[in-house]
């Protein structure tokens, strides 16, 4: 029954915005000269046609002189049911004890658990004794016992952000201006972290010393800062109008968390953590490698996330500790440069969310992952929470679904994965007992199905197969950018003085890529790199990568030469023969390279001969004298 009242609810027509209709019929459901026939065909209309866009007009007949209307206005709330809870418990925040008072009173029939800690708040902080009484006994008529406010605010942020909560997304928020409700358009995947923002901001209002409510109202910003970003992205040109209205909102929403300062930022960091929150956790971290102060940095949060399960937190984790230490005294520097090495590799990035009550079944998948790159696992314990996931942040690349959920049928969410165009190259994947069985239920609506109970090794092998040769597009230039950023800060610890030696490896093998990853990794293997790097940097500097890569290999290769004090022949020889295709520029820095190569006068005469021949193409060998001299010698 709840499954098909959901599908039902996913099919609702849009509801009408029309003020001059809704006066009427609210004027109508409100009349005392009515009857109850009348108000109630009135009603019927409003609840069926305009939703909770009725609200405004009925909360402004909570404070009409005449007391029969206001009471039909909280019959008619109650009629309208829980669409109208949100902007009720906006307008709990009036002006007008009278509004306060009857939107308690209206919020206590209609029972929505989400009314709860507002109405708390207000039994115990109203300045008025008659809401206060009125939200007394709606808490008592809704059993809240010795519930705490703030806790209950809390928990509905946590709801909303994770996509635990059973409500439908709206395409409106509802905000108090001026003594009246005005919807605010925001998009579907944005709307229940603008919800959980207010949750927060009412938390810290009615305890303003509680550092939990700031940290989760620190989260709730940057969850939406983390899904506006994802959403673009995910949309590219097809992007709506209401989400390509909102592209300057993350930089806006940023700095209202950092407003909040570090220590509520270190808090929202170990939380989201902790919640399986990453895109917050990153946002958070990025944050915190601004403003998190240096001298505190060895305790910070970030150094525990350096061994975060999702390789995006610990990546973001390591750049933030390299940012705010300015590569200088770096804690745990060892384990920062680690990660970064393993940050400078990526080249895509994959995303699989796998959505299953075990939750060995969810450590299974995760640590299937953990040691390769490329690939991050996210986790749902059901669909419900699955649903909220791929709502706010479109980005998954593959779903991993058990046949049964603990609340939903999985057809249900494979429904709203294929119904949503930002995931048209979505995967999906069925774990199932019985194959045939399963391929006979699910028929092509899935990609594939894995023989149950789930094992790292079917998983690895299904993701690998059903993801071959997808265009992940937006993934690669994520991937792009960490390696860039992860290149750049070893470069910039090696030149602070810090051991990145851990990180060599990594970086001679990107030498062959972009200039924005490749030149700082040449920069860095001046520094640290040893005689084992030569020949990458050799490659690099015959190859066919730009003249400003080429020229930091060949610094990077002399400094190496330097430290080593001699270099073989046949270096020689390939260093020598990159003379003749090279700018003047670039020939300096290959000569200079082999100058500091600490050569014997002999190997100085063969360098020199070698150089004059590969000028000369080769034409008659080395000059003549040249030639007398090498053969003196």
């Amino acid at each position: 029954a709840e499954e098909l009242q959901s599908r039902a609810r996913l099919r609702r027509k849009e509801m009408s915005r029309d003020q001059d209709a809704i006066y009427v019929l609210v004027a109508a459901a409100c009349s005392p000269d009515n009857d109850y026939g009348e108000r109630h065909k009135s009603l019927s209309t409003l609840a069926a046609d305009h939703g909770e866009f009725a609200v405004p007009a009925l909360v402004a007949k909570l404070a009409d002189d005449d007391t029969r209307v206001q009471d039909y206005a909280i019959v008619s709330l109650y009629y309208l049911g829980t669409v109208a809870t949100l902007p009720l418990i906006e307008a709990m925040q009036s002006e007008n004890p009278l509004v306060r008072r009857n939107a308690a009173a209206a919020l206590s029939h209609i029972e929505d658990p989400r009314a709860l800690p507002t109405l708390l708040a207000a039994a115990s902080n109203d300045r008025a004794e008659e809401v206060r009484f009125v939200a007394s006994r709606a808490c008592e008529r809704m059993n809240a016992g010795g519930a705490n406010a703030v806790d209950r605010y809390l928990a509905l942020v946590d709801r909303y952000m994770t996509g635990r909560t059973a409500s439908d997304p709206s395409e409106v928020v509802w905000e108090l201006r001026d003594g009246a409700l005005h919807p605010v358009e925001v998009p579907t995947s944005v709307f229940p972290l603008r919800v959980a923002q207010k949750f927060a901001y009412a938390a810290w209002r009615t305890d303003p010393a509680s550092s939990a409510a700031q940290a989760a109202y620190a989260r709730a910003l940057l969850a939406e800062a983390a899904a506006i970003e994802a959403a673009l992205a995910a949309a590219g040109e097809d992007a709506p109008e209401s989400l390509t209205a909102l592209a300057n909102a993350p930089a806006e929403l940023r700095v209202k968390a950092v407003a909040l300062g570090p220590a509520v930022l270190r808090q929202a960091l170990a939380e989201a953590r902790e919640k399986g929150m990453a895109p917050v956790a990153v946002e958070c971290a990025q944050l915190l490698g601004r403003v998190e102060d240096r001298a505190s940095l060895a305790s910070s949060p970030l150094i525990d996330g350096l061994n975060d399960d999702d390789k995006r937190v610990a990546y973001a984790c390591a750049l933030a500790i390299a940012e705010a230490s300015d590569g200088v005294d770096v804690p745990h520097a060892a384990d920062v440069v680690r990660v970064l090495g393993a940050a400078v590799t990526e080249e895509s990035l994959r995303t699989v969310l796998v959505v299953d009550g075990s939750e060995a079944i969810r450590r299974t998948a995760t640590e299937a992952f953990a040691k390769g790159r490329g690939t991050v696992v996210e986790a749902a314990a059901g669909g419900t929470e699955a649903v909220g996931s791929l709502i706010t942040f479109p980005v998954v690349d593959a779903v991993v679904i058990n046949q049964d959920l603990p609340d939903v049928v999985p057809e249900h969410v494979i429904g709203l994965i294929r119904k949503d165009p930002r995931l048209a190259n979505t995967k999906v994947l069925v774990v199932a007992t019985d194959e045939d069985q399963a391929a006979t239920r699910f028929g092509d609506r899935v990609d594939g199905i894995i023989k149950g109970p789930l094992t790292g090794e079917a998983l690895t092998q299904k993701v690998n197969e059903v993801l071959e040769g997808v265009d992940l597009g937006h993934k690669r230039k994520w991937a792009e950018s960490i390696a860039a950023s992860a290149s750049a800060a070893l470069a910039e610890l090696s030149q602070k003085g810090a051991d990145v030696s851990g990180a060599t490896k990594q970086l001679a093998g990107q030498l062959s890529r972009a200039d924005a990853v490749a030149i700082p990794a040449a920069k860095a293997l001046a520094l640290a790199g040893t005689s084992a790097d030569l020949p990458a940097l050799i490659d690099a500097i015959t190859g066919a990568g730009s003249v400003e890569l080429r020229k930091a290999a060949a610094d990077a290769a002399g400094s190496i030469l330097q430290r080593a004090g001699k270099a073989s022949p046949e270096l020689i020889d390939k260093l020598a023969a990159a003379v003749a295709d090279a700018d003047p520029e670039l020939r300096l820095a290959i000569v200079g390279a082999l100058g500091r190569a600490g050569l014997k006068s002999g190997d100085h005469l063969k360098l020199v001969n070698t150089i004059e021949a590969a000028l000369n193409g080769g034409r008659n060998g080395a000059s003549t004298e040249a030639a007398r001299l090498e053969s003196d010698q």
